[in-house]
């Protein structure tokens, strides 16, 4: 998935309301409890699933990328990646301060929340975390009357939407030697007057006498699961209501991919693989069949010349894109092809394709299913290639090239990854017929190539017969290696 951008994992917006600096100082506290422990969200079918570690991303209101995603987060494509929870933080003791401006203040907030982000199919929750102040006393009766004003104004019978954390001013000390801890030693009146931003060293009192962050996780596993089952059940409706359209003559397989794959990247980050790697496969059926039918671009490619029948493809004599992306391929990358291009091109997107299903299956710990695809899909596509290399409409030795970069990819991560597995004493046996495939026709003709084919069929042979016998188990922490 894409760092720089959000996107890959559920995001968390947060709001700072009247305390500058407030998420700053708790920030690494909040975040001790991520990835979020204890998830449990509903498969397609409706069938729960427990997720046993749920990353999630925290990012201020204020951060440019979620300002630019705004104006867009009520578009399907972009519902992946819209912040599941707005995390609102509130800390005063001052009930006449709360009644007066942060009782409206909070209103706006949520209403706000609700009309730029909300919506059929945006499924976005808020949930407001009140911040008792460091200074006082846990029994302040004055904190406990706004934080109970609160429960009165925001609570819901459904679930926890006001939420108490409460982190004593010793949270946050850390050891000084002789000199006594940072508390004793600079005074002040709040975290931030000590420059405590952040989690301290190994061995100090750093978090501890922190209650409330329970109940935080477990108002934030509330929250995700109403906002996931929303999504999921609008992305579902969309793909089916293009699927049904795919008749009209204005029908665009460019949206469906776009909606499709944001449904699918929707459920990598939840931790549904099984879910995700379907998707994908249907994306891939519904787009292999669009191509027999040549009804990808709005034409057909028999009435195309040569170089624009290549252009379609995605390769012309003047590429020299010869590096397989079997395993590397970006989403953001594609999506921005794809826009430039104003096509899907068939060379970038099949690997695409692949990519990603490699990539789930990795995350299933199940890298010979990797290796077996590979082998396939290599033939198939040098198959293709070699059909465009005799109309010349791709450089010599491109082909070549392809396959040994394929290869050599394929054996690498599918060799790591079986190594980790032996190492933790898990085996996979599987009952593929791995033949060799360089009896074709439109097999490469460079030495190189055929030999990283022989070299991929024979890893695969000798990884399945290592775990012949060896039975079968559970392997997903292995693919999350391989991934990290």
């Amino acid at each position: 998935m894409d760092g720089e951008e959000l996107g890959g994992t559920f995001v968390i917006s947060v709001d700072e309301l009247g305390v500058n600096g407030l998420w700053s100082t708790i920030k690494d506290l909040v975040e001790s409890r991520v990835p979020l422990q204890g998830v449990t969200l509903p498969n397609k079918v409706g069938k729960p699933v427990a997720v046993p570690k749920l990353p999630l991303t925290f990012v201020l209101s204020t951060d440019k990328r979620l300002l630019r995603l705004k104006q867009y987060s009520h578009s399907p494509v972009t519902w992946f990646r819209n912040p599941v929870t707005h995390l609102v933080l509130v800390s005063t003791s001052d009930v006449h301060e709360y009644k007066s401006t942060l009782r409206a203040q909070l209103k706006r907030v949520t209403t706000d929340v609700e009309r730029d982000w909300g919506g059929p199919g945006a499924g976005t929750e808020w949930l407001i975390l009140y911040v008792r102040p460091f200074e006082l006393e846990p029994g302040d009766k004055n904190a406990r009357k706004v934080f109970e004003k609160l429960c009165d104004d925001f609570g819901a019978k459904r679930r926890e939407q006001v939420v108490r954390l409460d982190v004593p001013l010793q949270a946050f000390d850390t050891p000084t030697g002789s000199g006594g801890s940072r508390t004793a030693r600079l005074g002040g009146s709040s975290p931030a007057d000590y420059g405590v931003v952040g989690q301290a060293s190994a061995g100090s009192n750093w978090g501890l006498g922190a209650s409330g962050l329970d109940e935080l996780a477990a108002a934030l596993r509330d929250s995700i699961r109403a906002a996931f089952e929303a999504r999921q059940s609008a992305y579902d409706a969309e793909v089916r209501r293009l699927l049904n359209e795919r008749r009209d003559p204005k029908w665009s397989f460019t949206t469906l991919y776009l909606v499709k794959d944001s449904f699918a990247l929707m459920l990598e980050g939840a931790g549904l693989w099984e879910d995700a790697f379907q998707e994908y496969v249907e994306l891939e059926t519904v787009y292999l069949d669009c191509l027999e039918s040549s009804n990808l671009a709005g034409g057909s490619k028999s009435a195309e010349s040569a170089a624009t029948d290549a252009a379609h493809f995605g390769l012309t004599l003047s590429d020299a894109d010869d590096v397989a992306s079997l395993l590397s391929s970006s989403w953001r990358a594609m999506r921005r092809l794809v826009l430039w291009k104003k096509q899907v091109q068939e060379f970038h997107f099949r690997q695409y394709l692949f990519a990603a299903q490699a990539r789930v299956l990795l995350r299933l710990g199940r890298p010979i299913d990797v290796a077996e695809r590979g082998l396939v899909f290599v033939q198939n596509f040098l198959a293709i290639l070699a059909a465009r290399e005799a109309a010349g409409q791709i450089r010599p030795w491109f082909k070549e090239c392809w396959v040994f970069s394929a290869c050599m990819s394929l054996i690498s991560v599918i060799t790591c990854c079986t190594q980790q597995m032996k190492q933790q004493g898990v085996h996979h046996a599987d009952s593929f017929d791995v033949t060799d495939l360089l009896s074709s026709s439109s097999a490469p003709q460079g030495p190189a190539a055929q030999a990283a084919m022989r070299q991929l069929s024979a890893a695969v042979a000798a990884e399945k017969a290592a775990a012949a016998g060896a039975g079968t188990a559970s392997a997903s922490s292995v693919g999350s290696g391989v991934l990290s």
